[in-house]
């Protein structure tokens, strides 16, 4: 019985554009609704171009050659844009665990140990260079 109920309703609207129109507008809105309950609060992303570090400064090559306390060194007159600029650039680190802080001696720590864990893993591929 609904069978035969939506096979009348599809060939009224077929023939009746106005109705067709209407029926359409009507579920355009209920789709609007639809989405708007179940889409989650969007929150702004955090910008992380914002955070940059000195040009020319290269963290990994500071550890290799320098090891950590040459890193410390070099990182510790860096503001906090900066060393949030090293953490973005130079480790994996989720950027929720270092956006928000605002203690440089944190950051500096945290940046050093991000950067020693990533250079650790390249070294499993030792000398490796990519072809060019």
């Amino acid at each position: 019985m609904a069978t035969e109920f939506l096979y009348l309703l599809a060939d009224e609207v077929r023939n009746n554009k106005r109705l067709a129109n209407r029926i359409a507008s009507g579920l355009k809105k209920a789709e609007a609704e639809i989405i708007s309950e179940t889409a989650p609060d969007k929150k702004k992303p955090y910008s992380l171009k914002k955070y940059g570090y000195p040009e020319g400064f290269d963290a990994f090559k500071i550890y290799y050659d320098k090891g950590t306390p040459g890193l410390y060194q070099s990182m510790t007159g860096f503001s906090l844009n900066e060393l949030k600029g090293v953490l973005v650039n130079f480790t994996n680190l989720p950027r929720e665990s270092y956006v928000k802080k605002r203690n440089a001696r944190l950051l500096l720590d945290m940046a050093v140990e991000g950067v020693k864990r990533m250079a650790g893993r390249s070294q499993a591929f030792g000398d490796y260079k990519m072809p060019e």
